[in-house]
């Protein structure tokens, strides 16, 4: 006689073994399912987003307000994430974009308590908080992220230990270059169910957020040695080494 074991599921709190998402399946409900506004974003194409980038996540909301939406993950440990934003806009008090990278609620538009990283403002920079219910604690702002163009597109790259050390790297070309941009120790939610996305903004910029190329999980160990695809001359004293991957310019000159 077979036996079988019976396990409700209630969702969304299924949870992923970690958030991989370049939306390239076109579809917010599987493969991650995403909660929250999903009428406020789409899929898209667009022209507005560049080619090697598509297709990537789009606000499309029908008016100014706040729309946001969130994945389930079992945040602990070692941890990291990655992602693409690009905003279309002047940030401003009433335009910015928040990434949350971990917090205990799906719905980031009530109290809350977790992380963020605020792209955006006042201040017209990139800002690292903790959220303690209603209250934004601010932790650190980043070195040298300008937001306040008309067109700001930004790649990130977040590591958290366990014991709470936050490093932070960034390339605001949007590109693999990733350089690093301060760091920060704070372990007062050490652990939190959700990723996510949060925009606010005006009526001219309802459909001016975009986002791509998302991780958010367990720490990447690269195991990988950079290798080396070119070697020439660059002048009469000066070499040219390319790689396959970024290196420590200090590690690199000592070897």
């Amino acid at each position: 006689m077979r036996k079988f074991l019976l396990i409700p599921v209630v969702l969304p709190l299924c949870l992923l073994a970690q958030v991989n998402e370049d939306f390239s399946d076109g579809d917010l409900t599987q493969d991650p399912a995403w909660y929250g506004d999903l009428g406020h974003f789409k899929v898209s194409a667009s022209t507005a987003v560049p080619e090697n980038q598509r297709p990537a996540l789009q606000l499309d909301a029908p008016e100014a307000g706040i729309s946001a939406v969130a994945v389930s993950y079992q945040f602990t440990g070692d941890l990291e994430w990655h992602f693409w934003v690009k905003l279309s806009l002047n940030t401003s008090s009433g335009n910015f974009g928040r990434v949350y990278l971990l917090s205990d609620t799906v719905d980031f538009k009530a109290p809350v308590d977790g992380y963020f990283l605020q792209i955006g403002g006042t201040q017209d920079s990139v800002i690292f908080y903790r959220q303690d219910s209603l209250e934004a604690i601010r932790l650190l702002c980043l070195d040298l992220l300008f937001t306040g163009n008309s067109i700001n597109v930004i790649r990130f790259k977040v590591i958290r230990s366990s014991e709470g050390k936050w490093q932070f790297y960034a390339d605001p070309s949007g590109g693999q270059s990733l350089e690093f941009r301060g760091e920060t120790n704070d372990l007062f939610f050490p652990v939190g169910e959700y990723f996510g996305i949060y925009c606010q903004y005006t009526s001219s910029n309802t459909t001016k957020f975009y986002f791509d190329d998302i991780y958010a999980g367990s720490l990447i160990i690269d195991s990988l040695p950079p290798e080396l695809l070119y070697a020439g001359a660059a002048g009469q004293s000066e070499i040219l080494l390319t790689f396959s991957e970024a290196i420590d310019q200090v590690c690199a000159e000592n070897q």
